[in-house]
Protein backbone atom coordinates (compact mmCIF):
# COMPACT_ATOMS: atom_id res chain seq x y z
CA UNK A 1 0.00 0.00 0.00
CA UNK A 2 1.28 3.42 -1.38
CA UNK A 3 0.63 6.56 0.16
CA UNK A 4 1.83 10.20 -0.13
CA UNK A 5 3.10 12.56 2.21
CA UNK A 6 3.15 16.67 1.70
CA UNK A 7 5.71 18.59 3.73
CA UNK A 8 6.08 22.13 2.71
CA UNK A 9 9.32 24.17 2.41
CA UNK A 10 8.54 27.90 1.39
CA UNK A 11 5.22 29.21 0.26
CA UNK A 12 5.21 28.06 -2.91
CA UNK A 13 7.57 25.23 -3.21
CA UNK A 14 6.24 21.48 -2.05
CA UNK A 15 8.18 18.02 -1.55
CA UNK A 16 5.67 15.11 -2.32
CA UNK A 17 7.35 12.39 -1.05
CA UNK A 18 6.25 9.07 -2.32
CA UNK A 19 6.62 5.77 0.25
CA UNK A 20 5.78 2.56 -0.45
CA UNK A 21 5.31 -0.90 1.64
CA UNK A 22 7.87 -3.78 0.69
CA UNK A 23 5.72 -7.07 0.52
CA UNK A 24 7.25 -9.71 1.81
CA UNK A 25 6.48 -13.63 1.33
CA UNK A 26 7.20 -16.44 3.21
CA UNK A 27 10.41 -18.23 2.34
CA UNK A 28 12.76 -20.89 3.52
CA UNK A 29 14.96 -17.67 3.20
CA UNK A 30 13.47 -15.92 6.23
CA UNK A 31 11.94 -18.78 7.90
CA UNK A 32 14.37 -20.90 10.29
CA UNK A 33 13.83 -23.39 13.10
CA UNK A 34 12.54 -21.91 16.48
CA UNK A 35 10.63 -18.95 14.89
CA UNK A 36 7.63 -18.39 16.14
CA UNK A 37 4.72 -18.02 13.28
CA UNK A 38 1.18 -16.85 12.99
CA UNK A 39 -0.77 -19.21 10.18
CA UNK A 40 -4.05 -20.19 9.01
CA UNK A 41 -4.67 -24.16 9.68
CA UNK A 42 -7.64 -26.15 8.73
CA UNK A 43 -7.65 -27.82 12.05
CA UNK A 44 -10.50 -29.74 12.24
CA UNK A 45 -10.77 -30.21 7.88
CA UNK A 46 -14.53 -28.44 7.62
CA UNK A 47 -13.24 -25.73 5.42
CA UNK A 48 -12.82 -22.81 8.20
CA UNK A 49 -9.02 -22.43 8.41
CA UNK A 50 -8.34 -20.51 11.99
CA UNK A 51 -5.36 -18.33 12.80
CA UNK A 52 -2.83 -20.04 15.48
CA UNK A 53 0.51 -19.15 16.64
CA UNK A 54 3.10 -21.66 17.08
CA UNK A 55 7.17 -22.72 16.88
CA UNK A 56 8.62 -23.76 13.58
CA UNK A 57 10.01 -27.58 13.94
CA UNK A 58 11.54 -28.26 10.76
CA UNK A 59 11.53 -25.98 7.16
CA UNK A 60 11.37 -27.32 3.92
CA UNK A 61 11.19 -26.12 0.43
CA UNK A 62 7.24 -26.69 0.39
CA UNK A 63 6.32 -24.90 4.01
CA UNK A 64 7.09 -25.38 7.31
CA UNK A 65 6.54 -27.71 9.99
CA UNK A 66 5.57 -26.20 13.37
CA UNK A 67 3.88 -27.03 16.56
CA UNK A 68 0.95 -24.74 18.48
CA UNK A 69 -1.43 -25.62 21.28
CA UNK A 70 -5.06 -25.87 20.50
CA UNK A 71 -7.38 -26.40 22.91
CA UNK A 72 -5.37 -27.95 26.13
CA UNK A 73 -3.42 -29.71 23.25
CA UNK A 74 -0.47 -29.77 21.29
CA UNK A 75 -0.66 -30.07 17.75
CA UNK A 76 1.99 -31.02 15.02
CA UNK A 77 0.82 -29.77 11.52
CA UNK A 78 2.95 -28.74 8.02
CA UNK A 79 2.14 -25.43 7.03
CA UNK A 80 2.92 -24.77 3.61
CA UNK A 81 4.01 -21.01 2.73
CA UNK A 82 0.90 -19.15 1.55
CA UNK A 83 -0.57 -19.92 4.74
CA UNK A 84 2.14 -18.20 7.01
CA UNK A 85 0.79 -14.53 8.01
CA UNK A 86 3.26 -13.41 9.95
CA UNK A 87 6.56 -13.85 11.91
CA UNK A 88 7.36 -12.98 15.56
CA UNK A 89 10.55 -10.19 15.28
CA UNK A 90 10.96 -8.20 18.40
CA UNK A 91 13.49 -6.00 16.24
CA UNK A 92 10.07 -4.64 14.26
CA UNK A 93 7.56 -1.78 15.79
CA UNK A 94 4.31 -2.73 17.45
CA UNK A 95 1.42 -3.20 14.52
CA UNK A 96 -1.81 -5.10 14.71
CA UNK A 97 -2.06 -7.54 11.87
CA UNK A 98 -4.84 -6.94 9.49
CA UNK A 99 -5.33 -10.90 8.38
CA UNK A 100 -5.71 -11.62 11.95
CA UNK A 101 -6.40 -11.14 15.18
CA UNK A 102 -2.90 -10.55 17.07
CA UNK A 103 -1.00 -7.78 17.73
CA UNK A 104 3.18 -7.12 18.50
CA UNK A 105 5.94 -7.24 17.10
CA UNK A 106 5.57 -9.12 13.87
CA UNK A 107 6.98 -9.07 9.78
CA UNK A 108 3.86 -9.40 8.25
CA UNK A 109 3.91 -11.57 4.86
CA UNK A 110 1.70 -11.04 2.02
Amino acid sequence: MAFDKMRSLSAPFELRVRCAEVVMRASADNVKVGNTLIFKCDEFSDGRPQEFDGQVQMVKDDGVDVIYLSGYRSRNDFIPWADILAKLDKRKPYIKLDSAPYSGHFVEYA
